[in-house]
């Protein structure tokens, strides 16, 4: 619930074109979505041509370790 308000504050109420994860990965019909090479997949995801943005959503500290590896990941998700 905490992901799903951020997102609408952001689209409804700053205007961003905000996704989910699972609105990013083409569906391939029973099985799924296919699994991601990486750790990490963002909370939201900010599709803006000129700059898009990986978003978290925290809901408890994780270990600066953890940390490293999420925003490592999401910066390979931009182009």
């Amino acid at each position: 619930l905490k992901v799903a308000g951020v997102g609408l504050v952001l689209s409804d109420i700053l205007g961003f074109e905000v996704l989910a994860a699972r609105e990013r990965a083409p569906w391939k019909g029973r099985g799924g979505r296919p699994p991601t090479a990486l750790k990490s997949v963002p909370d939201l995801w900010i599709a803006d041509d000129d700059e898009p943005l990986a978003l978290e959503v925290e809901r408890c500290q994780k270990a600066r370790k953890e940390y490293r590896e999420k925003w490592s990941d999401m910066r390979l998700m931009l182009p």
